[in-house]
């Protein structure tokens, strides 16, 4: 492992002391991750990064990675000058697929050997929580930037779940009201009447416990479950256009690894 860059990547501070909103804080709001998840992503970001400059072959992030990837850049002096010039050495630029089957095969294989250059040179897998396996990553999605002040974003399987509840509200109240209407003078009437309220209870209480807990899990881990796509149809790569991993003015002089360089410093 390089150490010295490794170090450097580490030391690299993203959020700015004493602003309102940091880096880390906007990433979790605009993904709708939890703040713990944010600085998760982060790291991997981190070790994303030094693969670029390190895997000697092309690299491409996970959807999650590529999120803090996209922010990143938006902030132009800290990506270009203080990561760039400052940390890597190289100008690390973005090349997303230009569509179509042989693309979408190019990045799933530049992901599985991205994949393979994480665990030979952290020692460990990648997290599956931040880097899903390949058939995850690159499954079809439909991303769209909605406002949210103005639209309610529902889960699929939280409208299954809602429309299942309605459907045994509406259910237990004919049968309640049928049971009620039937009362006789024994008793047995309420009595069924009885037992159909406690049922619709306990199963409305489990109902709302799943849909509460499978919210949090897919907050904390949205693109855990997606995985998949970037704003970009299948995947994206790391690299001037959309082939290398890294390039600079020099021709990669500074040791930088990635396919397609110019500058000949390895990869394919």
């Amino acid at each position: 492992m390089n150490l010295e860059l490794m170090s450097r990547l580490q030391a690299f501070e993203l959020d700015t002391p004493g602003v309102a909103l940091p880096f880390s804080h906007r990433l979790a709001h605009e993904n709708g991750w939890s703040r713990e998840f944010s600085l998760l992503v982060l790291k991997e970001y981190r070790r994303f990064l030094y693969l670029c400059v390190e895997a000697r072959h092309p690299v491409t992030p996970s959807d999650a990675v590529d999120q803090a990837w996209h922010l990143h850049m938006c902030y132009t002096r800290s990506y270009w000058e203080d990561l760039c010039d400052g940390v890597l050495g190289c100008n690390l630029h973005h090349g997303p697929t230009k569509g179509g089957t042989d693309e979408n095969a190019k990045f799933h294989n530049w992901y599985e050997r991205t994949l393979a250059s994480y665990h030979e040179a952290f020692g460990e897998p990648a997290p599956q929580e931040i880097w899903p396996a390949p058939s995850i990553r690159f499954s079809p999605v439909d991303f769209r930037r909605i406002d949210c002040t103005n639209h309610f974003v529902i889960p699929r399987q939280r409208l299954r779940s809602a429309a299942m509840l309605a459907i045994g509200t509406v259910a237990s109240v004919v049968l309640v009201a049928g049971c009620t209407a039937s009362i006789s003078s024994d008793g047995t009437g309420a009595i069924a009447s009885v037992i159909l309220l406690v049922f619709f209870v306990l199963v409305t209480v489990t109902i709302l416990g799943k849909l509460g807990g499978g919210s949090r899990g897919r907050r904390r881990g949205k693109r855990k479950e997606r995985g998949s796509g970037s704003w970009f149809d299948s995947g994206c790569g790391a690299g001037g256009d959309s082939h290398s991993g890294c390039s600079s003015d020099s021709g990669c002089s500074s040791g930088c690894g990635g396919g397609g360089c110019g500058g000949g410093c390895g990869g394919d």
